[in-house]
């Protein structure tokens, strides 16, 4: 039996779908990583997991940036 046991949310630059993530469990402990593509789930590659860290680190540096050179973090 396949589980469910971690669900997280993936920003996408300028798409406001298939924002959903998880990491699943077989009976043998082996995790894969899942993710949905026009709503449909698939498995979610290594590469695609480290690009969507990369957008939303690139994306936090620019809020943070942006806040700062504002004045709004101390």
């Amino acid at each position: 039996m396949v589980k469910r046991i971690f669900e997280f949310t993936i920003l996408h630059e300028g798409w406001e779908m298939d924002n959903d993530g998880w990491v699943t469990e077989d009976e043998k402990g082996v995790h894969e990583l899942h993710t949905t593509n026009h709503g449909m789930a698939t498995t979610m590659t290594k590469g695609e997991l480290i690009g969507a860290i990369k957008e939303t680190r690139d994306c936090l540096e620019g809020l943070l940036k942006a806040a700062e050179l504002m004045g709004y973090m101390e």
